[in-house]
């Protein structure tokens, strides 16, 4: 099994808490280009359903309001932790990061394109999240 990171940030024109209420509403995820559907288990676990893949487990581990949001993910073909942070900037913006830190189940996939794919699944959803955030407060 090979071990990804992949790390995203970026700095939005948003407040930690107008961010914080779009990422962590499990309720509405219809906003969300990659899912068909998610399942909310209870207060800690919910289940993504991607369009074009298997269903994503998620428990959350740590959830610190409009700062840190941490959970352990697992599915057929990864195993692994994520974590969010949303840091307030100076000028009013938000600074978010996403940490995943996986275990790949499938040991034909090189790492390399294990990276890229979960690089783009964060371009992906970083556009998705501008979009709603535009959207909402705009």
């Amino acid at each position: 099994m090979g071990k990804i990171v992949a790390v995203r940030e970026e700095d939005l024109p948003y407040t930690p808490q107008q961010i914080w209420q779009v990422v962590t509403d499990l309720t509405n995820w219809q906003w969300r280009s990659d899912l068909s559907e998610c399942q909310i288990v209870d207060e800690r676990r919910f289940i993504e359903i991607p369009k074009r893949d298997k269903p994503i487990r998620f428990h959350t581990t740590r959830l610190e309001s409009f700062h840190s949001w941490e959970f352990q993910m697992d599915s057929p073909s990864l195993t692994g932790t994520w974590k969010g942070t949303f840091e307030p900037k100076e000028d009013g913006g938000c600074r978010v990061r996403f940490i995943e830190d996986v275990h790949l189940q499938n040991r034909l996939v090189p790492n390399w394109i294990a990276k890229r794919f979960l690089a783009a699944y964060q371009a992906r959803y970083f556009r998705d999240l501008q979009a709603e955030l535009q959207s909402r407060y705009h």
